[in-house]
Formats: C-alpha cells, structure tokens, sequence
C-alpha cells in the first residue's frame, strides 16, 4: 500500500502537466513560469523514478537538487508576474540572489550534488511560503470575488499548503526524528497525500488561466 500511494502520489504531477499542454497558448506567456515548472516538476518525478528503479540513486539526487533550485525561481518569477514584486523590484533580485547564494553554499561547496541539501529545501520551502502568504494577503487587499475560479489565488494556497509541511518534513531530518521508523513512516504518509493534492490543486489553478485575471497593483 505505501508503495503504491507513493507511486500515485509521484506520478501525479503528471495531470498539471497534462493540464499545461492542453492550455498552452502564446498569448499565456503571462503564466509560463508556472507552465515550465509542472513540466520540470514532471520531468523531475520520472527522471526520479527511472534513477532509483536502476540502482542509480545519486543520479535523482543529483538532478533533484538542480531542480528545487529550478522549482524556487520559477514560482517566485510567478509570483512576480502577478504583480506581487511592482513596486519593489529590487526586493525580487533580492530574493533570487540570497536564493542562488544559499544553494551555492548549502550545496555546491556544501553537501554536494550527491547528498540531501536539507538546509536549502528549508531556506528555499520557507522562501516561497513567505512570497506566497505576502501574495495571498495582496489578494485579499484587493477585494476579489471568484477566488475558486483564479489561477493566481488557487496556486498560492497551494504553495502555502505544500511548502509549509515540507518546511516541517525536513526540520525533522535535521533532528533525526527520521531514526523513528514508525513515525516517519506516518510522515511519509503525510507527504503523499500532501504532494498529491498540491498537483491536483495546480492542474485545477491551471484549468483558469485562459481567464482573464485580476491584476495585483500595489506591493
């Protein structure tokens, strides 16, 4: 059972995937950060899949820790697309560049490609649940109605939804809470139901963007 649920909880990143390609239009290039990470992110699962089914372990570790280099900047571009950086913009390269310098450090001439970068997922998990929270009270700021109908506010529950559990997931294994096998047994539990709603709430945030969307104007 708990192979299974993993197995479904990964491949699911395959229906935003599937819900990008299908809506995929030139004139949505507005959302084309989000388009490209759920194809990374999918890319990403079965690269995954294929390395640890042929015994070749580091080579998803490897290519994992490219990609939650990759996943980071692409929400935050996002979430920059949505107006959330308009009036600071430095604030944006700001947070790109402490993003780029702690996976230098925490995983270049750190760990290494190789071993698990905990301390960057923690600073990248908890970077993008603070942009997204800070998104979601613009939002609010603005009155909206229809928010189940939003691409913007649909993503950013998401992300506060994901990245603040895996912000939780990793600080375990930094106290070796993962020695416990039951209980980190339940925690992976957890995260397969945690990773699969996420999907399933990105393929359905990305059903909207061919809607018009509220546009955030202060921040």
């Amino acid at each position: 059972m708990s192979r299974l649920l993993s197995d479904i909880s990964s491949y699911s990143a395959v229906i935003p995937f599937l819900v990008a390609i299908f809506k995929w239009r030139r004139k949505l290039s507005f959302h084309l950060p989000l388009f490209l990470y759920v194809t990374l992110s999918f890319c990403n699962e079965t690269w995954a899949d294929i390395a640890i089914r042929s015994g070749h372990y580091t080579w998803s570790r490897s290519a994992g820790n490219f990609y939650v280099l990759a996943e980071t900047v692409l929400l935050i571009w996002q979430f920059r697309n949505w107006g959330l950086f308009n009036r600071r913009s430095w604030l944006f390269s700001l947070v790109l560049a402490m993003i780029f310098a702690c996976w230098i450090v925490f995983v270049l001439l750190g760990i290494g490609l190789n071993a698990a970068a905990s301390w960057y997922d923690i600073i990248a998990s908890f970077t993008i649940s603070i942009v997204a929270i800070s998104n979601l009270n613009l939002i609010f700021s603005q009155n909206w109605s229809d928010f189940l109908k939003n691409t913007n506010f649909i993503v950013t529950i998401a992300c506060i939804f994901f990245f603040t559990f895996r912000v939780v997931n990793d600080v375990f294994y930094m106290y070796g809470l993962d020695k416990d096998l039951h209980f980190i047994s339940n925690v992976y539990t957890i995260l397969y139901f945690v990773n699969l709603i996420y999907n399933l709430l990105l393929a359905y945030g990305l059903l909207w963007t061919d809607r018009k969307q509220p546009y955030l104007l202060r921040y």
